[in-house]
């Protein structure tokens, strides 16, 4: 039987946080969560209980315009993702993301590498 990942789930909007719980679903990843939307509030369940995994809205920072900086393109935050995946991000979680959430055309490269 499979293990449930206790996964914080650092999100701002609460569409995209059930589409990510969706979708890990679908890949038959049993998963117990916490949905926060701030960093006061991350650290205080990150003090209050070990999580096995932490997943933020690291896609849509990257490719999000701020004034500070340009927002990467699809492609370049694609490959700053699977770089990476292993170090900063799951590779399991960067596997279904690539594969599951983004469903655009453009990352449809038969590429099944992560």
């Amino acid at each position: 039987m499979q293990e449930t990942l206790k996964i914080l789930l650092i999100e701002d909007s609460k569409l995209d946080a059930e589409l990510i719980l969706a979708k890990l679903s679908e890949a038959k990843i049993s998963v117990e969560h916490c949905l926060i939307d701030n960093a006061r509030e991350m650290q205080k369940q990150l003090e209050r209980q070990e999580w096995d995994i932490a997943i933020a809205d690291a896609y849509d920072a990257m490719t999000s315009e701020r004034s500070y900086q340009r927002g990467l393109s699809k492609e370049e935050a694609v490959t700053e993702i699977k770089r990476c995946s292993g170090k900063q991000f799951d590779p399991e979680i960067v596997s279904v993301f690539l594969k599951q959430v983004l469903t655009d055309s453009v990352f449809e490269t038969g590429d099944s590498t992560v």
